[in-house]
């Protein structure tokens, strides 16, 4: 990789906003599809940390350490619809989670500056998306430009400790209208939605910062939520509430 290295989309900045708008609802159906990406580059542990001390411009970072992306994989990335599932199927790979070709969208409907970093086969590349208001016109195909310097992160260390993976940092992400309660429960909708036991990998392990406090936010293997309705057998009777 080159310092004026790039990559551009195939599809315009107009149209992939509109794809997104279409595809995801609200920000927690985009970030599964983050975390579905992370688990179909055979990731053991996907690491979701999501700073909103302030929610209407949050610091969102999905990181896996999956098999990374080299090269030619970013050049894929930036292809909107390609079928990851039948190179999946080539290279015996079952049980593929994301969507045909489309992860790329989830992280343009969160946010339109975000850092993608690799590491693949003792590589490292780092790549930056800009497409905030100036940088980029509707119809322009936005580009992944290659870059040396990234702002740093609570997660430096973690990234570092991985000899493979992926890492996307996005910022500005809106998260307004979301309370405490409903950012701390994106651990239970994602353990539900991808019914991953806690105990044995894959894992997904998540990390809530809300206020400024001086303790790091720690990350814990999401947990899926159960409720009981009320049951009557053999004598017992078990009730739970689900909040």
């Amino acid at each position: 990789m080159t310092a004026n290295d790039e990559a551009a989309f195939t599809f315009s900045w107009l149209a992939l906003k509109l794809l997104g708008r279409g595809l995801y609802s609200n920000p927690w159906s985009a970030l599964s599809e983050l975390v579905a990406n992370g688990l179909d580059a055979q990731a053991q542990r996907v690491f979701v940390y999501v700073d909103a001390r302030d929610r209407a411009h949050a610091t969102v970072e999905v990181i896996d350490d999956g098999s990374g992306m080299s090269r030619d994989d970013i050049n894929t990335y930036v292809k909107v619809g390609h079928n990851k599932r039948k190179e999946a199927r080539s290279a015996g790979i079952t049980g593929i989670k994301g969507r045909k070709g489309i992860g790329k969208l989830a992280a343009l409907f969160l946010s339109q500056h975000f850092y993608l970093i690799t590491k693949h086969s003792g590589e490292l590349t780092s790549w930056e998306l800009d497409a905030r208001e100036g940088k980029v016109v509707d119809d322009e195909n936005p580009k992944l430009l290659a870059v040396e310097n990234l702002p740093e992160s609570p997660n430096d260390l973690l990234w570092s400790s991985l000899d493979s993976g992926t890492r996307l940092v996005l910022n500005d992400v809106d998260l307004t209208g979301y309370g405490p309660q409903s950012i701390a429960a994106l651990g239970s909708r994602l353990a539900n939605q991808f019914l991953l036991p806690v105990a044995s990998p894959p894992q997904i392990l998540m990390a809530v910062r809300l206020t400024d406090s001086v303790q790091p936010a720690e990350y814990m293997p999401v947990a899926k939520s159960v409720a009981f309705r009320n049951l009557a057998e053999g004598g017992f009777r078990l009730s739970a509430q689900h909040r």
